[in-house]
């Protein structure tokens, strides 16, 4: 890799982790109006052999007014 291009992958390393700083910045502004309602465990199916983790999260404006129409459930499988 020649010195130019060296520099401007530097440049846009520099770029990136700047970008992801702005990201994860809002991304953790947003995530306080949100709210784990529910969590549960989903080992008890026994024909898979990976373990399930749900969570049942609505936005804390929401439960307030009662909306669980609106919840988001996200399924981690380890």
């Amino acid at each position: 890799m020649d010195r130019s291009s060296y520099a401007l992958c530097k440049e846009g390393a520099q770029v990136l982790v700047a970008f992801e700083a702005r990201e994860r910045a809002t991304h953790f502004a947003r995530a306080d109006s949100w709210q784990l309602v529910l969590q549960f465990d989903g080992g008890f199916v026994s024909e898979y052999a990976w373990d399930f983790r749900f969570y049942v999260c609505n936005r804390k404006s929401d439960l307030a007014e009662r909306r669980f129409d609106r919840c988001w459930t996200v399924m981690q499988c380890t």
